[in-house]
């Protein structure tokens, strides 16, 4: 795959993944956010928080290098609208990073605790950890909303 095309592929999944994420968010009540289905739980709040820090370091890892330097434990404040406009600002700034790498970029080197990892590799696992808590969101919602099927979100609007 040329990587020009798999660079914009990346914009526009990462793109879509927020949106469904977004709208899960919306599904849930507010005062509901801070619930948590057992004590061992996270809340949808906490999810967020965590998907927030996790792209803020990840982002850093892209342009920096290592990801020493990062704004991770930094929160805006609470409650549904400040949450969501935290998620749109860091979406939006991987997006305008992702636009600015070239092809050759995906298979720079970034150093992770984990190891050695390519900017290509970042942005997959990024795509896989998104999902990975929509599920735990779909889920929470699903215990919410006994009386839903099939999807555990409604479907969006026509």
């Amino acid at each position: 795959m040329e990587a020009s095309l798999e660079l914009e592929q990346f914009c526009a999944v990462l793109a879509s993944t927020r949106q469904m994420l977004l709208e899960a968010i919306r599904a849930i009540p507010e005062e509901k956010l801070s619930w948590s289905p057992s004590p061992s739980a996270s809340s949808v709040e906490a999810i967020l928080r965590h998907l927030v820090a996790w792209e803020t370091y990840f982002l850093s890892v892209i342009v920096k290098g290592d990801g020493r330097e990062t704004e991770r434990t930094r929160q805006k404040g609470t409650g549904r609208e400040n949450l969501l406009r935290e998620l749109e600002e860091i979406r939006a700034r991987t997006l305008r990073v992702i636009q600015r790498l070239g092809p050759q970029d995906l298979d720079a080197p970034r150093r992770l605790p984990a190891g050695d990892s390519t900017i290509r590799q970042i942005l997959l696992r990024l795509l896989r950890h998104e999902h990975y808590h929509l599920g735990q969101i779909n889920y929470i919602y699903l215990l919410l909303h006994p009386q839903a099927t099939g999807e555990a979100l409604p479907p969006p609007p026509p």
